[in-house]
């Protein structure tokens, strides 16, 4: 009964292990940028589907940088995950944030917009060689004709260079790309330290739930390290100084009895002496009697 016993115990830490080891598995990066991928996130082609979410889907160029592909924006590289507030910050790696935000359409993501952006009017116009090339917008512009950003602050009126234009529409553009996610909802799991999963065996398979601890990053264990050794230190430092003292008094305190003692052997010797010469007297005097 008790070897049984012992043996469903045992099974059960095992099944414990190879779980918690199959979670930090789910844990990855696309190189040394210090930005983790983890759920709802999961590298494609080189993680299962089961570390991730539906649309969270990330990829990894040769430069170690971390991409998502979106179906009509393109392509963006992520620069930090903020998976408490479940936010991302990117950047486009052709530098056109205007294409970025003008076809950006996701049904996983939605576009923040900041405080600190500019407010352009997209201009179609026909091809033309002496157009500001300060307002040209390659990355909107195709063979057949040219796409123009003006800041909508600017007088535009009777300027020579937009006749042959057509104004498409404004668009606010902020200085970066931020995208947040609602679903699934996992900040409350990160907030307390812990980690984000699919929830096994869930009626709707995109069930989530709150499992296990984040580990550690290298950099707030070396702090932890660093703090743990200072105060070791110190308190090492303390405990010698203490215990030199101790021993310091117990030594002086020791030094200090044997003087005492030896000034006071000679005079019992002394007494002890004067008490037996008093004895023989006496006797010899009982003895006269």
């Amino acid at each position: 009964m008790r070897d049984s016993s012992k043996t469903v115990r045992c099974l059960f830490c095992f099944m414990f292990i190879a779980e918690l080891g199959a979670s930090l598995n789910c844990t990855t990066s696309c190189g040394n940028r210090g930005v983790d991928i983890r759920f709802p996130f999961w590298i494609k082609d080189r993680q299962p589907d089961q570390c991730g979410y539906p649309g969270f889907a990330l990829s990894c160029n040769e430069r170690g940088d971390i991409v998502l592909q979106l179906p009509t924006a393109g392509k963006l590289q992520i620069e930090k995950i903020d998976y408490r507030n479940q936010l991302i910050l990117a950047s486009d790696p052709q530098g056109c944030l205007l294409r970025q935000h003008s076809n950006f359409n996701s049904s996983v993501f939605n576009l923040q917009f900041e405080k600190s952006k500019v407010n352009f009017t997209i201009f179609n116009c026909s091809l033309n060689n002496t157009r500001p090339l300060k307002w040209m917008a390659p990355c909107l512009s195709t063979a057949h004709y040219d796409v123009l950003a003006v800041d909508s602050e600017l007088s535009i009126e009777d300027n020579e260079s937009l006749l042959s234009c057509t104004k498409m529409y404004d668009l606010p553009v902020p200085h970066d790309i931020r995208l947040s996610w609602s679903s699934p909802n996992c900040g409350s799991c990160e907030a307390t330290g812990k980690q984000c999963r699919l929830r096994k065996n869930s009626i709707t398979e995109l069930e989530t739930e709150c499992y296990g601890w984040h580990r550690q990053d290298k950099g707030t264990w070396k702090k932890r390290l660093a703090i743990g050794v200072t105060t070791g230190s110190i308190l090492f430092a303390i405990l010698v100084i203490a215990v030199y003292h101790i021993y310091s008094f117990r030594k002086s305190e020791e030094e200090y009895q044997a003087k005492v003692e030896s000034s006071t052997i000679p005079k019992k010797t002394n007494a002890s002496i004067l008490r037996k010469h008093l004895h023989q007297e006496l006797a010899a005097i009982s003895e006269t009697e």
